[in-house]
């Protein structure tokens, strides 16, 4: 599983799951203040999974999101 962590995650979260052995890069550290669609691009063209904290990010690029929030959110 290849996963970007958003700038809100910490990097003590970006060195447990390295450690773990997850295929993690942050946006901290190799894109720090990228925009929404600087990130999602990122996300796309590496094939990774977004790790964020932040609904806006999901929602607004991702209508369908909405509805999945409202449930787990």
């Amino acid at each position: 599983m290849k996963l970007l962590l958003d700038e809100n995650i910490g990097l003590k979260v970006y060195y447990e799951l390295e450690k773990l052995g997850f295929d993690v890069k942050s946006v901290y550290v190799a894109a720090r203040s990228a925009s929404d669609e600087e990130v999602i691009r990122l996300a796309k063209d590496e094939n990774r999974i977004i790790v964020t904290m932040t609904k806006i990010l999901v929602t607004l690029h991702y209508p369908i999101a909405r509805q999945a929030l409202y449930f787990y959110g």
